[in-house]
């Protein structure tokens, strides 16, 4: 199982190229600097999911991973960010001269499946969920985001189940959690 964690030399380019585009963006855009952690917990989450999936690419779900929010940063913020984030992804492998015919937005691939839900997990072990006024995140909003990742974890068969404690708490949470909605 050790070969499913090791990064490939094009992982590393994704990488470094997410990395130093957030750090680009962050000038004018300060909020953009928790992209970074949440990225890798994207990435630890695909990392376990691959685990029950020998089958799937690994090399394409962190490709994937790495640049599945780059759309939030770059690009017409009147597309949504998925098609941005593969158009971005598109141009930098082609720089990179690896094949991009694997990619797709919609999780249609198990590969696809993989981010997806592992960029959901995410949400529901991190701060996804906590009201913000600087992010202009309600209570409302956040159940309906928790919803929503619930609903996506799905793509992946049983981890919806694994995850049903996690997301039961966080609707515990917010329930109880003081409203300015």
């Amino acid at each position: 199982m050790a070969e499913r964690t090791q990064s490939t030399p094009v992982v590393e380019v994704a990488r470094q190229y997410f990395l130093n585009l957030v750090e680009h963006v962050r000038k004018e855009y300060p909020r953009v600097g928790f992209y970074p952690d949440h990225v890798h917990e994207v990435e630890r989450w695909a990392l376990k999911i691959l685990t029950d999936h020998p089958e799937a690419d690994s090399e394409v779900v962190l490709l994937g991973v790495w640049f599945h929010d780059s759309g939030n940063l770059v690009g017409d913020k009147n597309i949504d960010h998925a098609i941005r984030s593969e158009e971005y992804t598109r141009l930098i492998l082609s720089n990179e001269k690896f094949s991009t015919e694997k990619l797709n937005v919609a999780p249609q691939t198990l590969e696809a499946r993989i981010v997806a839900a592992a960029d959901s997990a995410s949400h529901m072990t991190g701060d996804a969920y906590v009201p913000s006024s600087g992010m202009k995140r309600t209570i409302t909003s956040s159940l309906g985001k928790l919803d929503r990742d619930y609903r996506d974890i799905a793509l992946i068969p049983g981890l919806q189940e694994k995850l049903t404690p996690l997301y039961e708490a966080w609707k515990t949470l917010l329930s109880l959690y003081p409203k300015f909605d």
